[in-house]
């Protein structure tokens, strides 16, 4: 959670390329690294507009708001579901 919280507040984002499924999660929207070297390059320029904003997209799809309402509305189904049976 903490990669979504950083790219909606704007910050950049860069985590360890420790697993294949951190580029879909990351999207274009950070840096992934492979060693600390990396790291020190990264970290001493400024974040690009483009991957800050392409940050805020990402983290929308974290947005509590949207999951929220897709798990009520399942539960509600669920519920009217059994009801009917």
């Amino acid at each position: 959670m903490a990669v979504a919280e950083a790219q909606a507040s704007g910050v950049g984002v860069c985590i360890a390329n420790i697993r294949p499924d951190l580029r879909d999660y990351l999207g274009d929207a950070g840096y992934l690294f492979d060693s600390i070297d990396e790291v020190r390059k990264i970290v001493s320029q400024p974040v690009p507009d483009g991957i800050r904003e392409r940050g805020f997209e990402q983290a929308r799809k974290s947005d509590i708001r949207v999951h929220k309402k897709l798990l009520t509305d399942l539960w509600e189904n669920a519920f009217r579901k059994a009801a009917a049976a």
